[in-house]
């Protein structure tokens, strides 16, 4: 994540907020961010030193987010 708040600045120059992680097609991670100001949508590739549990947290939290009751689907799979 950034370093300090906004290190990924877009041409408007506000703040880049994480809003989701996207995997290529090489297994690679990267962070999809967005611009608080203008919406503009830029990808980073993840760092070493990326909190993990922080890119595991965004990575999961559409599965967090089900626009259905999971309960239905589950009862599906069983």
């Amino acid at each position: 994540m950034d370093l300090t708040s906004g290190d990924r600045r877009c041409g408007c120059r506000g703040g880049m907020e994480p809003i989701s992680i996207w995997v290529k097609p090489s297994k690679e991670w990267s962070i999809v961010h967005r611009c608080v100001k203008c919406g503009f949508i830029r990808t980073n590739r993840i760092a070493g030193d990326d909190n993990e549990m922080k890119l595991f947290r965004l990575a999961v939290q559409p599965v967090t987010m089900l626009p259905f009751p999971a309960t239905k689907t589950l009862e599906r799979l069983v």
